[in-house]
């Protein structure tokens, strides 16, 4: 997937580490170092699907044409990409073009990352059978892929066990899950349940695309609707 120019551009003048995609290879490409070992980048512009960055590490010439991984910033403010890079001629420091590949996404420090978004969300008694349930419809304050944050949680109790129906970027989805916590200013949290890896995944590419939005926002049509201000801390 290739990146449009405003995301690109947001990321000219900021500094990172670059080191190489997997733990296998990093050690043979950089002689003595570990898979942790970072080489220090800035950007200095970009291009039609690419960023140009600058280093004054020679052992970034070993990377030439491989598969790398690129870390900006920490905490909620952290980005990461995936591409590969090509070391560009030059005569007082190495230029690098680095070649995206994958969709950028923000991470935090917390095992469920939380964005602020409004998604409506409808809840239901979870009764063993899909007949006779009573919905109640809400919305989110906050949303994760292992849970949510809702405005409002009708008559369900701390412990309910719960159907819950709502509508991700990739489609309609139903989980299992169980009321948390009532908070003072009535606001509900709750943990979604026994949810099946491929279910998992959508959820979490859902988180995904509403951080990369609230480090990129875009007016579009076809961009899933967005408010508030992104990741948040726990």
């Amino acid at each position: 997937m290739e990146y449009d120019a405003s995301v690109l551009a947001r990321l000219t003048g900021r500094s990172g580490g670059l080191r190489p995609a997997g733990s296998t290879t990093s050690s043979r490409i950089i002689r003595g170092t570990d898979s942790t070992t970072t080489l220090q980048v800035r950007v200095t512009g970009h291009g039609k699907g690419t960023l140009l960055l600058e280093s004054t590490d020679p052992r970034m010439v070993g990377l030439d044409r491989r598969a790398v991984v690129v870390d900006f910033g920490s905490g909620s403010d952290f980005l990461r990409l995936h591409g590969s890079i090509e070391i560009l001629p030059s005569t007082d420091r190495i230029l690098v073009a680095l070649h995206p590949v994958a969709v950028p996404r923000g991470l935090q420090r917390r095992q469920a990352v939380r964005v602020r978004t409004e998604k409506t969300v409808q809840l239901a008694r979870y009764e063993g059978g899909s007949e006779g349930r009573t919905w109640h419809t809400t919305t989110t304050v906050d949303f994760s892929a292992g849970g949510a944050r809702l405005a409002t949680i009708g008559d369900f109790q701390v412990g309910q066990r719960l159907v819950i129906a709502m509508e991700l970027a990739s489609g309609p989805i139903e989980l299992m899950g169980q009321v948390l916590a009532i908070m003072d200013d009535g606001t509900t949290r709750i943990r979604f349940i026994d949810v099946p890896n491929p279910d998992g995944m959508r959820l979490l590419q859902d988180v995904r695309t509403y951080q990369t939005l609230s480090w990129f926002p875009r007016q579009s049509s076809d961009s899933p609707r967005f408010s508030g201000s992104g990741p948040i801390q726990a």
